[in-house]
Order: C-alpha cells, then sequence, then structure tokens
C-alpha cells in the first residue's frame, strides 16, 4: 500500500522545480547554489534520481521552506482527504475515535477485497 518508488521520486522532482520557477531560478542557477552539476538537478526534476535526506533538507534551504513541505507536496491529491478525515476524527472523544478508526480500517480491508 502507498505510494510506489518511481512515482515518489517523480512527484518530489515536480515539487523542487515547481520551488525552483517559483523563485524565478534556472536549472544552472539552482545548481550552483547547490553545488551540484545541471544534470544532477535535471535528473531529480524529472525523478530519475532521488536526493538523499540531507540533500533534501539543502534544497529547503535554498527554497525557504521546511523539508516537510516538499514531501507533502509530494502527497498532494491525497492530502485534503486526509487532513478531512482528521478533522472528523479529532471532533469525537478518545473512545469514539478509537472505534471509528477500527470501523474504517474494517471498511477498507472490505473495499480491498472486492478489488
Amino acid at each position: 500500500m502507498g505510494i510506489d518508488k518511481q512515482s515518489f521520486s517523480t512527484q518530489l522532482g515536480k515539487n523542487i522545480a515547481k520551488h525552483r520557477q517559483k523563485l524565478g531560478l534556472t536549472q544552472e542557477q539552482l545548481a550552483e547554489k547547490l553545488d551540484l552539476g545541471n544534470e544532477a538537478v535535471s535528473r531529480i526534476e524529472r525523478g530519475v534520481t532521488t536526493p538523499s535526506l540531507m540533500r533534501l533538507f539543502d534544497f529547503a534551504m535554498v527554497f525557504h521552506c521546511k523539508v516537510n513541505d516538499l514531501l507533502i507536496e509530494t502527497q498532494s491529491p491525497r492530502k485534503d482527504d486526509i487532513e478531512h478525515i482528521g478533522l472528523l476524527l479529532n471532533q469525537l472523544s478518545e473512545d469514539d475515535r478509537s472505534f471509528a478508526i477500527k470501523q474504517l480500517e474494517q471498511l477498507i480491508d472490505y473495499l480491498k477485497s472486492k478489488s
């Protein structure tokens, strides 16, 4: 379950490109700031390679954002759904929230078995 590595790398690369473009930087300018080659930035943005965690911190520093911002955007198609479910669950008492989560898990198991 979850996102596969290639989809993750591709979406992360798109997010990095989006942040770079938002700052008006070229790939060459970003590469220079990160002490990388132009091709390395291109490969990351295309999802051919995935940057290390330490490299993600470098990107975040250049983009003036948190590493988490780069990763959360990776999951953006689901982010609204996750936040919505979280808001619904937060309205419940601890016992009711626990019950609702168990019910949701059972529903998901049932729906997965139908596929």
